[in-house]
C-alpha cells in the first residue's frame, strides 16, 4: 500500500475519545510552524520514512509540519546545538529537514506543550555522550560522526504525564490499525529522519521541566515512567552540557532574545544557575499556555484536509505564572543515569565523561562506548 494514499482509503474510525482544547491564535505562538515553506515540507515528506503522515498516528489528514527545536529558543541555545554538532559557525536554522517532523495536529499541540516528548534508544544515547565527552576533550570520537549523516533513526515516544491518554495508529493495509493507551507499552519504537541532537534538546528540556514542576508540586500529573527514567537522565545531562557552555560563545552572539527582562543583566552569559532556570521554565511556560488557550485556525494549515477531525484524549492542566521561577541544585547538574545491566556503586558523576568511564570500567555497552 502507497504510504501516501489519503486517509479517505481507510475506514472512519469510532470516536470513542475525549479531546479537550481551547483556540488557538497563530499571532501568539509559534508562527514559524504555520509557516514552514512548501519546498521544505516537501523535503520533509521525502525523508521521512512514512512520507506525509503523522509520525504517531500515521494520519493523513490534519498534519503539522513542526519543529523539535522551536525557533522560539535563545540564539545562544542554537549555537551550543551547532558547536555539539561539530560547527563553528554562529547560530542554527532550525528550518531544516532534519528539525522538523508531521504530525497531527492535536498530537503536535500536546508535543508542544510538554505532555510528551521522543527519545533516542539507549545504544544511540551513549555514543552521543561518549560524543559530547570526547568534545570537551579533544577530537570527537568516531560515534559522532555517524550523527552528521542523514539516516532514520528509532525513537521512543515517551508521556509525562497521561496525557494523551490513547490513540489509534494506521497500518499499512486497508483496515488496519491498533489502539494504543497510556503509557503505550506496546508501542513500537518510531522512525523517523529528524536527527538526534534536536529530539535530545527537547527531551532533556521538557524533563528538566518536568523534574522542577515535581519537587515543586509532589500531587502534580507529572509522572515520569520508571522504564525511561535513566534515557531521560542521559537526555538531560547532555542538554545539561550543551546548557553551560563556554561564557565567550554566548558572548559572540547577539539577538534581541538575549535582552529579555528575565535574562542576567550586563552580560549575554547565562552561565549562572539562576538564568538557566528562569530561561528554562518561563520559556517552556510561555509555548505552554500559548497552546493551552488558544486553537490552530484551519484556515492557517495548507497541509491537512480540515474537513475530517480525529479525537484524541488529552489532560487539561495548566502551570505557573512566568513569574514564579525556579532554582536547581547541584545535583542536577550531575549526570545519574545508568544503562540497564549497568553495575555502579555510584549514581551521581560529576561530568558527562565521569558516566562514559565508569560504564566503560563496569560493562560493555556494544563494545566500550569509545570505541
Amino acid at each position: 500500500m502507497d504510504l501516501n494514499t489519503s486517509a479517505s482509503a481507510h475506514p472512519r474510525r469510532s470516536d470513542t475519545l475525549s479531546h479537550v482544547s481551547a483556540p488557538l491564535d497563530p499571532e501568539t505562538i509559534l508562527s514559524a510552524d504555520l509557516h514552514v515553506s512548501e519546498s521544505l515540507q516537501q523535503e520533509v515528506t521525502e525523508q521521512s520514512p512514512d512520507g506525509k503522515r503523522c509520525l504517531v498516528t500515521r494520519d493523513t489528514e490534519q498534519l503539522r509540519c513542526c519543529h523539535v527545536v522551536q525557533p522560539t529558543i535563545d540564539p545562544v541555545k542554537l549555537q551550543r546545538i551547532e558547536l555539539a554538532r561539530g560547527s563553528m559557525e554562529e547560530g542554527l536554522d532550525v528550518n531544516i529537514s532534519s528539525n522538523l517532523l508531521w504530525l497531527r495536529e492535536d498530537m503536535h499541540r500536546l508535543f508542544s506543550s510538554f505532555d510528551w516528548a521522543l527519545v533516542p534508544t539507549l545504544g544511540v544515547l551513549g555514543k552521543l555522550a561518549v560524543s559530547e565527552a570526547a568534545r570537551w576533550n579533544g577530537p570527537p570520537s568516531e560515534h559522532y560522526l555517524e550523527f552528521l549523516e542523514p539516516k532514520i533513526w528509532e525513537y521512543h515516544l515517551v508521556p509525562f504525564q497521561s496525557s494523551p491518554a490513547g490513540f489509534e495508529r494506521f497500518g499499512d493495509r486497508l483496515n488496519d490499525y491498533t489502539a494504543h493507551s497510556y503509557p503505550f507499552q506496546d508501542l513500537e519504537p518510531l522512525k523517523s529522519h529528524v536527527n538526534p541532537f534536536f529530539v535530545v534538546y527537547n527531551a532533556g528540556r521538557k524533563f528538566r521541566y518536568h523534574q522542577k514542576r515535581k519537587e515543586r508540586d509532589p500531587d502534580s500529573d507529572t509522572h515520569i515512567l520508571p522504564q525511561y527514567d535513566h534515557l531521560l537522565k542521559m537526555c538531560a545531562s547532555i542538554y545539561d552540557s550543551w546548557s553551560k557552555e563556554a561564557p565567550e560563545i554566548s558572548l559572540s552572539i547577539s539577538g534581541p532574545r538575549q535582552n529579555r527582562s528575565y535574562l542576567s543583566s550586563g552580560s549575554g552569559d547565562m552561565s549562572s544557575e539562576t538564568s538557566e532556570e528562569q530561561y528554562l521554565y518561563r520559556d517552556e511556560q510561555f509555548q505552554r499556555r500559548a497552546f493551552a488557550t488558544h486553537n490552530f485556525p484551519q484556515s492557517h494549515s495548507d497541509v491537512g484536509d480540515s474537513h475530517s477531525h480525529k479525537h484524541i484524549a488529552t489532560s487539561d492542566r495548566y502551570l505557573p505564572a512566568p513569574e514564579e521561577s525556579l532554582h536547581s541544585s547541584t545535583s542536577d547538574q550531575r549526570l545519574s543515569a545508568i544503562p540497564s545491566g549497568v553495575s555502579i556503586t555510584s549514581d551521581h558523576w560529576v561530568s558527562i565523561y565521569d558516566w562514559v568511564a565508569d560504564v566503560n570500567s563496569s560493562a560493555p555497552f556494544e563494545g566500550h562506548l569509545d570505541d
